[in-house]
């Protein structure tokens, strides 16, 4: 019997050039799900050119009677909510479906359960997966279609013992997990229903908060973001003097995009010039820098989300940020902000949401930004109406339990965190409270300052060191000198404690190796820090305190979220 076979690797490109009509058409069975369009703001992975070459093979074998798609692929297809109209739409194609995920994504740190290093099969950073998917109506000639099976495996560890377990496996050796996707999201890896039908009776951040966005889209950051309030305005100026080729060469702004030209942006700085409009923008944790603010779309920035932001603009307010996918339960993806957002801020490998905690209706009037439906739930559960404060600092609470990421890593990579609620009042003030102290230590609020560590001379985690030039020539993370005497033995070992050195004569001293390690939404905050400023003085910037007082911070928050782990993990 003829049999169709589509086997490959085909090429995975996010800004996908093969935009032609029909393979466009096709594009729209995955844009829906259980008969309803994606509810998504920024659905752009799904036009990535794999994607488009699974939808191919998938039409090809709609029109055959019997069929094989074997292919290798970037992975994200397995599990990112994005795909699910993907999913359905695969599993009413095929009675088969294989899927075996070789991992190696360093984009999302991968490491192996065990926690040794997982590589790659190719030399991407990428993650790649075997997909084996069979169409096969009649295989005896009874009538009978193949029986439906979905199946998953697993390969990690380094790519050489990939390779030889590809080499040597076949289709029945691998022990596949079988899978049954299901609405909303048609996982197509394994999926604890127990726990994730505990999990989705929390409360959505989306549904806990009316308004929310992505941040900032500014896309040319260089030009558009600066670490002083004067870099931007001299930038700005000089800017707005140009004509659109000249500014194009000077500031090395490439081509123009669809959503971001240099002939709009220029027309709106030159409308705009205005010092009041040089405002504050949270564009890494724990790093604010400036930006001129017109608020007009596809002008100085291709989007300012200015719906939201407007809110942030009084600076009285103040702001929860995730994402809608929070990749890894070792890492933190959450943070706070009082100022605007850049849509990078709160996670390196996708965009990050900004949930404002109040919304400005007038000037200097506010009311909170908590839902309707969620107030009168929150309201009647309690038999007290808490201010929206208690809220966010409640949520904030979960959301850095260890516990909570633990239990729920699956779901969280899926979809806006989910906040579960205890029985009693009382528990929930006490999380309340806590949650709240960590976010006001977060936005570094005056009279919210991490306790002091002082060792018996004074000295305190994070102090500055050394003679001769503050600028950043390099970020190194040193063990702590043997032959200099640990001033907190009673907090950490010599093992847990380096410096920080930026040159050759000064270094950010006593600071924990967990703190240096710590992360914020997969950004490794101290290093981070330090990497982009690069080359620059951190005495011009005013930034030597700063950074001490983030080392501080990071400590602090280190030892509350044990705290919270121990308060939730008894009922989460």
């Amino acid at each position: 019997m003829p049999i169709l076979v589509i086997t490959g690797n085909p090429p995975y490109s996010g800004e996908s050039k093969n935009k032609g009509d029909w393979i466009s058409m096709k594009m729209k069975d995955y844009f829906m799900v259980d008969g309803e369009k994606l509810k998504e703001k920024n659905p752009k992975w799904l036009q990535d050119d794999y994607v488009k070459f699974i939808r191919f093979a998938q039409d090809k074998m709609d029109r055959c009677e019997r069929g094989i798609v074997a292919i290798i692929t970037n992975h994200s297809f397995l599990d990112n909510p994005t795909f699910r109209g993907m999913r359905q739409s695969l599993m009413n194609s095929f009675h088969q479906l294989y899927f075996l995920d070789l991992h190696g994504n360093s984009k999302k740190k991968e490491k192996s359960p065990d926690g040794s290093t997982d590589e790659n099969v190719f030399d991407i950073e990428q993650g790649v997966a075997i997909s084996i998917l069979v169409k096969n109506p009649d295989p005896d000639g009874s009538g009978q279609a193949l029986p439906r099976r979905i199946a998953h495996a697993e390969l990690w560890g380094s790519r050489t013992s990939k390779y030889h377990r590809l080499a040597e496996d076949s289709l029945d050796s691998v022990t596949w997990q079988e899978l049954k996707p299901n609405s909303p999201f048609y996982f197509f890896v394994p999926v604890n229903e127990l726990v994730r039908e505990e999990y989705e009776q929390g409360q959505k951040l989306t549904d806990i908060f009316s308004l929310n966005t992505v941040g900032i889209v500014t896309a040319k950051d260089k030009l558009t973001i600066h670490f002083t309030e004067k870099e931007l305005w001299e930038t700005v100026t000089r800017f707005s003097k140009m004509h659109a080729e000249e500014a194009r060469r000077h500031f090395d702004l490439g081509d123009d995009s669809r959503d971001w030209t240099v002939k709009s942006a220029l027309e709106d700085v030159q409308k705009n010039l205005q010092l009041e409009k040089v405002k504050p923008i949270h564009y890494r944790p724990f790093d604010t820098r400036f930006t001129l603010y017109t608020g007009n779309s596809r002008g100085f920035y291709s989007s300012p989300q200015r719906n939201v932001m407007q809110h942030l603009l009084p600076g009285t307010n103040v702001a929860l940020i995730t994402a809608k996918s929070n990749k890894s339960p070792n890492m933190n993806h959450f943070f706070v902000s009082k100022y605007m957002t850049e849509t990078k801020c709160g996670e390196s490998t996708t965009q990050s949401y900004t949930f404002p905690l109040y919304r400005y209706t007038s000037p200097g009037v506010r009311e909170e930004n908590l839902s309707p439906a969620f107030r009168a739930r929150l309201d009647s559960r309690y038999g007290k109406t808490y201010p929206p404060e208690t809220v966010l600092g409640y949520c904030y609470a979960v959301l850095y339990s260890p516990a909570y990421r633990r239990k729920y890593a699956e779901f969280l990579k899926s979809d806006f965190p989910r906040i579960p609620f205890p029985a009693e009042a009382a528990e929930f003030e006490k999380l309340a409270a806590l949650g709240w102290e960590l976010a006001r230590v977060h936005l570094q609020e005056k009279g919210a300052e991490p306790p002091l560590l002082r060792s018996p001379g004074n000295r305190q985690l994070g102090d500055f060191i050394g003679e001769g030039e503050d600028t950043v020539e390099y970020v190194r993370f040193d063990p702590y000198p043997h032959d200099r005497t640990n001033p907190f033995p009673e907090h950490f070992t010599m093992e847990e404690l380096g410096i920080v050195r930026i040159n050759k004569d000064k270094f950010f001293d006593l600071v924990p190796k967990a703190a240096w390690e710590f992360q914020i939404g997969g950004y490794q905050v101290l290093q981070k820090f330090l990497k982009d400023r690069k080359g620059r003085r951190l005495i011009e910037l005013d930034e030597i305190e700063q950074y001490e007082q983030i080392v501080r911070i990071i400590h602090f928050s280190l030892q509350r979220m044990g705290e919270l782990n121990r308060l939730t993990e008894a009922w989460i």
